[in-house]
């Protein structure tokens, strides 16, 4: 956000049928074209990726122009480790 006058970081979490929803946007830069390529290595996508395939879920970028991405995790796999 370093150009930016004012960062602003959008989190939403809500139970969308038998799921949780997660998305994260921001109003920062877009997303690289080879954004997924350059960032597979990085220690935090690793975790990211880590934990939604623990808990069975998905992971979308939803939209590389507002940096947008999104997490789907079934609620009974939530459920399951309680």
């Amino acid at each position: 956000f370093t150009d930016l006058p004012k960062g602003v970081v959008f989190v939403c979490i809500e139970k969308w049928d038998n799921y949780l929803h997660l998305e994260v946007r921001d109003n920062g830069y877009p997303l690289p074209p080879n954004f997924e390529e350059i960032t597979k290595e990085t220690l935090g996508y690793k975790l990211i990726r880590t934990l939604v395939k623990q808990l069975q879920g998905e992971l979308k970028i939803l939209d590389k122009e507002k940096s947008a991405i999104q997490v789907l995790v079934p609620l009974e796999m939530l459920e399951a480790r309680n």
